[in-house]
């Protein structure tokens, strides 16, 4: 998610047209934190794929890189706002306001996916379905 936004947000027929989005693009040091966090981003796109499949032919290795791609995807959300929060906190006026709520709103719609998949990924019935068939003697 946050590399979607991230494309969206820095394409470059969005930067010149804005001076807020230029400055934020000088101010998080040209984009590093996404030259950093993009071949994880992607390794994790990958593994959903893959799990995806998996959890449709019910198997359990599916199910658990489910819920690691959900750990990643909320550490990541949450170390990238923290990130961006040390280096906007140098700045003031309205580009700072602009930069807190753009970092709660980032931060709230890219917690929603990993949040709800650990939820759903950890439920007593989806366990039970993901779980070997028992055999009975």
């Amino acid at each position: 998610m946050a590399l979607l936004v991230t494309v969206l947000v820095f394409s470059p027929a969005t930067v010149p047209l804005n001076p807020i989005m230029k400055q934020m693009r000088d101010l998080l040091a040209g984009g590093a934190w996404s030259k950093i966090t993009a071949p994880f981003d992607g390794m994790a796109a990958l593994a959903l794929i893959a799990a995806g499949i998996g959890l449709l032919r019910l198997q359990n290795w599916a199910r658990l890189v489910s819920i690691g791609c959900g750990i990643y995807g909320i550490a990541s959300d949450v170390v990238g706002a923290a990130f961006m929060l040390k280096h906007v906190l140098r700045e003031q006026g309205l580009f700072l306001i602009v930069m807190l709520v753009a970092i709660l709103a980032i931060l709230a719609i890219g917690l929603a996916y990993p949040v709800l998949l650990l939820i759903f990924m950890t439920r007593p019935k989806v366990v039970a379905a993901f779980s070997p068939a028992q055999s009975t003697p």
